[in-house]
């Protein structure tokens, strides 16, 4: 992933290089931006910032950084025997940014919906997103256990590990948005859709001969997002962010 990402900042720096002596004056071309819903993401709560710079009149590159809250807050265990998840990771994410305005057909359903067509863009994003804790999990004798589990009394012969959890996220996103600038002070809204691959790993000193199943009996959100193995799925991108253009 190392190589596309290094690629498109290749590709979109060039553009902006090309472009910059043909653009039009613009107010402001740098927009450092905020993602307050992030701080209170039920699955990875991060402090997340982004810095878009307008290339021209038409379209914009974009980064952000954001780093994983280290808080138990989502994963608090009371019993005994409860660790302390501390959690590590880090999200990133490239995007390029499209005036609306400047899409033929896009425009034209622009002006029939909203009688406007100002501050609406189109963008691609590509994003990449690790997270690291600790868990208390319960796993089964794979020898005795079939791999679906009857919820009977062996469900509480489960041995539990302490084990750390290592998940990792690639994906592609298209967004459709609106920002607004009011002078310095900016509002960026979007929804979109995307491709996700998820990777998620059990290490830890535990006995490679029992099979996970905690999240199979009452699964949760948390539980699915656990689960070992390689995913594909789909994801709904959707945020409001605050910045300050300069």
């Amino acid at each position: 992933m190392r190589i596309p990402i290094s690629l498109l900042f290749f590709i979109c720096l060039s553009t902006n290089l090309l472009a910059q002596s043909h653009s039009p004056i613009l107010k402001h071309r740098w927009v450092a931006k905020f993602s307050p819903a992030n701080t209170i993401d039920p699955i990875t709560p991060s402090l997340q910032i982004g810095l878009e710079h307008k290339l021209n009149s038409k379209s914009s590159i974009q980064v952000e950084l954001g780093h994983i809250l280290a808080s138990d807050l989502f994963y608090r265990q009371t019993s005994d025997s409860a660790i302390f998840p501390n959690h590590q990771g880090t999200k990133i994410r490239l995007e390029y940014r499209r005036n609306a305005a400047t899409i033929g057909f896009v425009n034209d359903l622009l002006e029939t919906f909203f009688n406007s067509n100002q501050g609406f863009y189109l963008a691609a994003e590509m994003f990449h997103t690790t997270i690291n804790y600790n868990s208390r999990q319960a796993y089964f004798d794979r020898k005795e256990q079939s791999g679906h589990q009857d919820y009977g009394s062996d469900y509480y012969n489960a041995t539990y590990y302490r084990v750390k959890i290592e998940r990792e996220i690639y994906g592609l996103n298209v967004k459709f948005g609106l920002q607004r600038s009011f002078d310095h002070f900016v509002l960026d809204g979007y929804i979109g859709g995307g491709l996700r691959y998820r990777k998620v790993r059990h290490t830890g000193d535990f006995n490679k001969d029992h099979i996970w199943t905690s999240g199979w009996r009452h699964p949760t959100i948390w539980g699915v997002t656990e689960m070992p193995g390689d995913y594909g799925g789909i994801g709904i991108p959707l945020n409001i962010k605050v910045g300050y253009a300069f």
